[in-house]
């Protein structure tokens, strides 16, 4: 059975009103450009994420993601949930 966890792409850009956020990906992006942090920083985050809600395998999670921009972030996080199957 998946878990299902309530995610904002960046931490704390936009206040979101009756919703129990579980956690973030990225706490801020300071360089849109520097893809390799992007890409390092989502697995960090989803396993830290994880390894707090005792989930032991991608196929496990299911995110419910709130963007709040930033159409690059939200590309790697996409990108990493395609090729790990959350």
């Amino acid at each position: 059975m998946k878990k299902v966890l309530k995610v904002e792409l960046i931490k704390n850009r936009h206040i979101f009103k009756n919703v129990d956020i579980d956690g973030y990906i990225y706490d801020e992006i300071r360089n849109i450009r520097d893809l390799d942090y992007m890409k390092n920083t989502v697995k960090i985050s989803i396993d830290w994420l994880m390894k707090k809600y005792e989930i032991n395998d991608y196929m496990d999670l299911e995110l419910d993601l709130y963007v709040t921009g930033l159409t690059v972030a939200l590309i790697e996080v996409i990108n990493f949930c395609n090729l790990y199957g959350v």
